[in-house]
């Protein structure tokens, strides 16, 4: 990593893996998965969730939901976790984000406890995502914001603005959306998700060189997004 801040944005961070569905599901797995990750995720509980995966088309963008039991493995101060479900773990680092080489060791130790156990399939899906709140902010203290040429002046009480961007050789895709925050016109949600576009392009060996790679287009991501102002108020460190 070249750049570093010392008060980044960061609400939550998740690195995600989806696996094509199989019938060879056992429900002791979350409890073997847990079983290794448990000295630094000791605390279990479960939740019922939705996982909604947006579908790009050639001129539509249309998403499905799916019901889900995961079990939750939480660090002792619940601000990091492992998600586990059929066909699916995730790992989250909640506020305050400390680095990526804090993360990392988690995505890792996550997703190979839970190939070990599960023998998963090929790969479906994966996700990397950080999700930015930015108090007292507005869209114009951005890189990446919306534009009126004809009057520059407006300052709309609430926006939402997105692009999705292909990545090595349309096997990717960054999606950036820029959006008020909800309830709070003082706050600017940025939520940067890289993800594996593409089923079964990449190999159960190759999944976490891939979140590597991932995690550097998102860095170059953020940098674009901001401006020196807002750099030099999240405390930028060079490496």
């Amino acid at each position: 990593m070249g750049v570093r801040y010392k008060t980044p944005p960061i609400i939550e961070a998740v690195c995600e893996f989806r696996f094509e569905p199989t019938s060879a599901w056992d429900m002791t797995i979350p409890g073997l998965v847990y079983e290794a990750l448990r000295q630094s995720f000791p605390v279990r509980q479960t939740r019922k969730g939705f996982n909604l995966e947006l579908i790009s088309g050639a001129q539509s963008l249309t998403h499905t939901t799916e019901q889900v039991n995961m079990a939750q493995f939480l660090s002792v101060d619940k601000t990091r976790l492992v998600q586990v479900a059929h066909d699916l773990i995730s790992v989250n680092h909640l506020a305050p984000y400390e680095s990526w080489n804090a993360f990392l060791p988690d995505i890792k130790s996550g997703f190979q406890s839970y190939c070990n156990v599960a023998e998963p399939g090929s790969i479906q899906r994966i996700g990397l995502r950080y999700i930015n709140r930015v108090l007292d902010a507005g869209w114009e203290q951005f890189a990446f914001r919306p534009l009126f040429e004809t009057r520059p002046a407006l300052n709309p009480r609430s926006f939402i603005v997105g692009i999705e961007i292909p990545f090595e050789n349309e096997r990717d895709r960054l999606r950036m959306q820029l959006s008020s925050a909800l309830g709070d016109a003082q706050a600017v949600i940025l939520d940067l998700d890289y993800y594996l576009a593409t089923p079964g392009t990449i190999e159960i060996g190759q999944a976490l060189s891939w979140v590597e790679q991932a995690h550097s287009h998102l860095e170059s991501a953020f940098e674009d997004c901001l401006t020196d102002d807002l750099r030099q108020r999240f405390e930028r460190q060079e490496q």
